[in-house]
């Protein structure tokens, strides 16, 4: 379960794969979506190293590392750095990897600063931007 400061409060859905095991390649894409709450698009490109470097619309810049923490459910500790905006800061929190949902890879982000500013994302591979 996650919450905020306003009382909003969540939760995770995790299901497990039973026939694939995560790999490092599988996260090394181009990475996009809505920022949850200001109508941002953000953009992260994820190595082979688990290293994220990426920006959003509102100039937001964000370098990060992964450490895969459940292999059963594709679940990363993440560790990010937002710079150049607003909620400039240092955030850390959870990154959950969906794949073979049928919709194509997607990762839940969560993460919090430790005092009141969390931030959500929901971003989607590369290949939704060749998909008819």
């Amino acid at each position: 379960r996650w919450g905020t400061e306003w009382g909003d409060y969540g939760y995770f859905s995790l299901a497990k794969r039973w026939l694939q095991e995560p790999s490092r390649g599988q996260m090394a894409d181009t990475w996009h979506g809505p920022s949850l709450g200001d109508n941002q698009t953000v953009t992260w490109v994820i190595d082979a190293d688990l290293l994220i470097k990426g920006q959003n619309t509102a100039g937001c810049s964000y370098t990060g590392q992964l450490r895969l923490t459940d292999t059963r459910y594709f679940v990363y500790e993440l560790d990010l750095t937002v710079a150049g905006c607003e909620v400039a800061g240092t955030y850390s929190g959870v990154l959950h990897q969906e794949t073979g949902s049928g919709w194509g890879d997607f990762l839940s982000v969560s993460v919090d600063d430790g005092e009141q500013r969390a931030l959500s994302f929901v971003l989607v591979d590369s290949s939704w931007d060749t998909a008819e």
